[in-house]
C-alpha cells in the first residue's frame, strides 16, 4: 500500500510539476498537413497521376528513331571469270556504313488513344480525391485523438483530486483509530477507497501517455515529444441535420471516388472495344548507305541516299474471341462500380444517422451531467462536513464521493465526444478540410 501510495504521489507531483508547452488544435492540424507520412505519400502518388495525364504519355504524338551502323570485312577469295580463268586473291577488303532517321505515326487506332487520355485525366481527378480522402481520414483522426487527449487530462486531474480526498481521509482515520474513536475495519475502509483511487489514475496516466503517443505519430513528429493540449472546449449545439445531409450528398469524397471509380470502368469497356477496330499508321524516314566491296564485287563502292514513306493498315479481323471477352468483363466491371457506388451512399446515410444520434445523445447527456455535477458536488461537500462531525459513516462518505467523481467524468465525456461526433459529421459532409 505504502509503495502504491508513494507511486500516485509521484504521479501526482509529475502531473501538476512539468510545465509543458501547450500544442493548439490549429497548429496540431498544421503539422499534420505538413508532416504525416500517408498524406505526403498520397501527394506523390497525385504527383505521378499528373505526370500520367501528360499528353507525352498518351501516344498522340510521333516517334522518332535515329539508327547508324557499320561493317568491315576482310576475306580470301578463290574466283572464276566467264571465259573461265581463275584467280586467287586474298585480303579482299570491304566496307559498309549506314545512318537513318525515321518518322512513325499511328493515324487511327480505333480511338483508344483518346480514350485512354480521357482515363488519364480522371485517374488524376481521382488521384486528387483520394488525396483529399487521405487528408480528412488523417485530420479527423488528429482531432479525435487529441480531444481524447485533453478528455484524459481532465479525467486525470479528477482521479488526482479524488485520490487526494480519499488519502487524506485514510490519514485522518488512522489518527482517530489511536484515539479511539474509528475501528480497524474503518482504516481498511479508508485503505481500499485509496488503493481505488490510485488505481484510476495509473490507468488515467497511461491512456493519457498512449494518446499522447498516437498524436505525436499523426504528426510525423518524435514519439516521445512531450506537450500539453488545451482541456476546455466548445460544442457546437446548432448543427442541422437536413443541411449535413445535403452538403454530404454534394461534397463527400468518398462517393466521388466511386463516381470517378465508375467513369474509369467505362473507359476501359470503349478502350477494349477498339481491339475491333483497324490501325492505321504511317512512316518517314530519310537514310544514308555507304559500301565498299572491294575488287570482286561488281561495283567498287556505292553511295545511297534517299527519303522513303509508307501507309500501312492492319485489321485483325477474328483475334479467337479475345477482345469480345475483354469487352464483356470490363462491361461487368463497370456495372460493379455502380453497385459499389450505391452499396457506399447506403452506407454513408447509415454513418450519418448513427453518428448524429450520438452526437445529439451527447448534448443530452452534457446538460443532465451538467445539473449532476452540481448537485452531486453539494450533496459531497455536505457530507464531508456531516463525516468530519462523525454524523455519517466512511460507506456514504465514499458513496458521495463517487458520485461526484462519475458526474464529473460523465460530464466531461459527452463535451469531448460530442465535439469528436461534431467533427465527423464535418468529414461526412465534406467540410473538416478545406485546401
Amino acid at each position: 500500500m505504502k509503495n502504491i501510495i508513494k507511486t500516485c504521489f509521484i504521479l501526482c507531483l509529475s502531473i501538476t510539476v512539468n510545465a509543458q508547452e501547450v500544442l493548439l488544435i490549429d497548429d496540431a492540424i498544421a503539422i499534420a498537413l505538413e508532416k504525416n507520412y500517408d498524406i505526403q505519400i498520397t501527394e506523390n502518388n497525385l504527383m505521378v497521376a499528373d505526370n500520367n495525364q501528360d499528353i507525352k504519355n498518351t501516344g498522340f504524338l510521333p516517334t522518332v528513331a535515329v539508327s547508324a551502323g557499320g561493317n568491315y570485312a576482310n576475306n580470301n577469295a578463290h574466283v572464276v571469270t566467264q571465259t573461265g580463268e581463275e584467280q586467287d586473291i586474298d585480303g579482299i577488303e570491304s566496307t559498309t556504313y549506314n545512318a537513318s532517321i525515321g518518322l512513325n505515326y499511328v493515324l487511327y487506332q480505333g480511338m483508344s488513344r483518346k480514350h485512354n487520355f480521357d482515363k488519364l485525366k480522371t485517374a488524376y481527378d481521382l488521384a486528387t480525391v483520394q488525396k483529399q480522402i487521405q487528408i480528412d481520414n488523417t485530420i479527423l483522426n488528429v482531432y479525435t485523438t487529441y480531444y481524447n487527449i485533453a478528455k484524459y487530462t481532465v479525467n486525470l486531474n479528477i482521479f488526482k483530486e479524488s485520490f487526494e480526498i480519499s488519502k487524506n481521509r485514510l490519514v485522518r482515520t488512522e489518527y482517530q483509530m489511536k484515539y479511539g474513536q474509528k475501528t480497524n475495519l474503518d482504516v481498511l475502509n479508508a485503505k481500499v477507497d485509496v488503493n481505488n483511487d490510485s488505481l484510476n489514475l495509473v490507468n488515467g496516466q497511461i491512456a493519457l501517455d498512449n494518446a499522447k503517443r498516437t498524436l505525436n505519430y499523426l504528426l510525423g513528429l518524435p514519439i516521445d515529444q512531450s506537450f500539453a493540449v488545451e482541456d476546455t472546449v466548445a460544442v457546437n449545439a446548432q448543427l442541422n441535420l437536413a443541411t449535413i445531409n445535403e452538403n454530404m450528398n454534394q461534397n463527400n469524397n468518398t462517393a466521388k471516388q466511386y463516381e470517378l471509380n465508375k467513369e474509369l470502368a467505362l473507359y476501359d469497356v470503349k478502350i477494349n472495344q477498339a481491339g475491333w477496330m483497324p490501325t492505321v499508321s504511317t512512316n518517314v524516314g530519310y537514310g544514308l548507305n555507304n559500301g565498299n566491296y572491294g575488287p570482286t564485287s561488281l561495283f567498287a563502292t556505292q553511295n545511297a541516299t534517299g527519303l522513303n514513306a509508307g501507309l500501312s493498315l492492319s485489321w485483325n479481323v477474328f483475334d479467337g474471341g479475345a477482345t469480345s471477352t475483354k469487352v464483356q468483363n470490363a462491361r461487368i466491371l463497370a456495372e460493379n462500380q455502380v453497385l459499389y457506388k450505391s452499396q457506399v451512399e447506403l452506407n454513408l446515410n447509415n454513418e450519418l444517422a448513427n453518428t448524429w444520434a450520438t452526437y445529439l445523445n451527447q448534448l443530452i447527456i452534457i446538460n443532465s451531467e451538467e445539473m449532476n455535477v452540481e448537485v452531486s458536488n453539494q450533496n459531497f461537500l455536505k457530507t464531508q462536513e456531516q463525516y468530519n462531525l462523525g454524523q455519517v459513516n466512511s460507506i456514504d462518505f465514499r458513496q458521495a464521493q463517487l458520485n461526484l467523481i462519475n458526474a464529473r467524468v460523465n460530464l466531461t465525456n459527452a463535451m469531448f465526444d460530442a465535439k469528436i461526433a461534431e467533427m465527423q459529421l464535418k468529414k461526412l459532409e465534406g467540410s473538416l478540410v478545406v485546401l
